[in-house]
């Protein structure tokens, strides 16, 4: 009698060719090493490289590496990037500190305690808790941070089948189509829901000024890696939202976290990593993000920092985002998909400058990008029912939209800009070759 197997669900089953790569090294025949190598994609890939006193990010010489197992993440025989040829960066400084800031009273942040153990109450205090993931990452201490039920009955009537009376009606075009335009905005939840966002916004803010504090890493840094992790999530067809989801997890960390500027790449790919898990349906495994960086990091590097990223966080992952936020706007002022790719091409632009964006909240960028987006297109900036379901007048976003603004004059003069390279896509309507008007709604 033949024995039952129950196979893994669709979504979690190994795909088959890296079943047959696995398959091949277990056999280790020496022929075999030129068939797995075949196996494995050549594309190139982005890799942010090290970033030199010139703020400049310097690209490896050699191409996309090939032969090397996503399972394992260990590089098969005659790999040009050998665990022993790891690129490595020795300092007798720490690389991850915890920012100290006493006079803050307003400072919201984690309870760090030894990350090897369970996560206790954030009320219990011990200045012994000591964390040690790996040589580079040493002595993590702890930083403070500082209903009713009102059921009602529905009244309910029942009526015979003789009181019934059925009316057989054909609705009009117009009121099915309404239907299907609101249907996903809930409008019977919309306003509790917005509600909600904006009170979530305000609770998981970065600090404003938190670059200050860093003694290693500078704003153009920061440029960089995330003008990088935009090529990343394009070349790995990820969400948009996936982006900015890494982008909020970044600048949260090093809102209580001191880090050295080798350490920083490692930083942003497990942000990256880990918002793929939250928000893709088929996420890369960490095998391909340790691949990403040239293997400048191993897998259990990045494992061990997305331990200490998701404690910094208290695991809190789920964060409203701009880009949802311009998304609704979008939608809620009925603009076209030319006007909506444009706006979300302004409010990408905002992750890109820590300086002057962190001042302002997810929904405040998103409003601003709608409004230049409109007025760009020549439709009305900022109408009337914006301002009634925002709570946003045009007085209110000047601030906000003049450095958005200012942000997209410019974009075309960096000679590397992967959101302008982006945006030139035609499933984009290339937007990112439009100018904005020089004139102000205000104005």
């Amino acid at each position: 009698m033949s024995s039952a197997r129950i196979f893994e669900d669709q979504e979690n089953r190994v795909p088959a060719q890296r079943r047959n790569i696995k398959q091949v090294n277990q056999d280790a025949a020496p022929t075999a090493a030129i068939t797995t190598k075949s196996m494995v994609s050549t594309s190139t890939r982005p890799v942010l490289g090290q970033i030199d006193q010139n703020l400049q990010r310097k690209q490896p010489r050699r191409a996309a590496k090939q032969g090397v197992s996503y399972e394992t993440g260990v590089p098969q025989q005659n790999d040009e990037n050998d665990c022993s040829k790891q690129k490595s960066y020795t300092s007798s400084l720490p690389s991850f500190t915890i920012h100290e800031d006493l006079s803050s009273n307003t400072s919201v942040g984690p309870t760090l305690k030894n990350t090897s153990a369970p996560l206790k109450s954030k009320n219990t205090r011990n200045k012994n808790d000591k964390t040690e993931l790996d040589p580079s990452i040493t002595s993590l201490q702890r930083i403070s941070s500082d209903s009713s039920d009102n059921s009602s009955v529905m009244e309910m009537s029942v009526c015979g089948d003789d009181d019934l009376m059925v009316v057989e009606t054909t609705p009009r075009e117009d009121v099915l189509q309404s239907r299907y335009d609101d249907i996903f905005d809930v409008p019977e939840y919309a306003a509790d829901i917005y509600e909600y966002l904006r009170e979530a916004e305000q609770c998981h803010r970065p600090r404003v000024s938190y670059m200050t504090k860093q003694t290693d890493i500078t704003a153009s840094m920061r440029w960089i890696l995330v003008d990088w992790l935009v090529e990343v999530a394009e070349e790995y067809s990820l969400h948009s939202e996936t982006l900015y989801l890494a982008v909020s997890y970044i600048d949260r960390f090093l809102s209580h976290m001191s880090v050295k500027r080798d350490k920083l790449q490692l930083v942003g790919t497990t942000a990256m990593f880990i918002a793929a898990k939250y928000e893709e349906i088929y996420p890369p495994d960490v095998g391909q993000f340790a691949y990403i960086t040239d293997n400048t990091y191993k897998v259990t590097q990045i494992l061990r920092m997305e331990h200490l990223i998701l404690k910094v966080l208290s695991f809190d992952m789920a964060v409203p985002t701009a880009h949802m936020f311009c998304n609704k706007f979008s939608r809620l002022c009925k603009a076209n998909e030319e006007t909506t790719n444009l706006a979300l091409f302004i409010t990408e632009l905002s992750m890109l400058d820590s300086d002057p964006f962190l001042r302002f909240v997810p929904s405040m960028i998103a409003s601003s990008a709608v409004a230049i987006a409109n007025h760009t297109k020549g439709r009305p900036a900022w109408p009337q029912n914006m301002v009634d379901f925002t709570g946003y007048n045009l007085k209110d976003l000047v601030e906000c939209y003049v450095n958005l603004h200012r942000a997209f004059s410019r974009v075309h003069e960096p000679a590397q800009h992967a959101i302008r390279d982006k945006y030139k896509a035609s499933k984009w309507c290339n937007v990112s070759s439009l100018s904005p008007k020089s004139t102000f709604p205000w104005g």
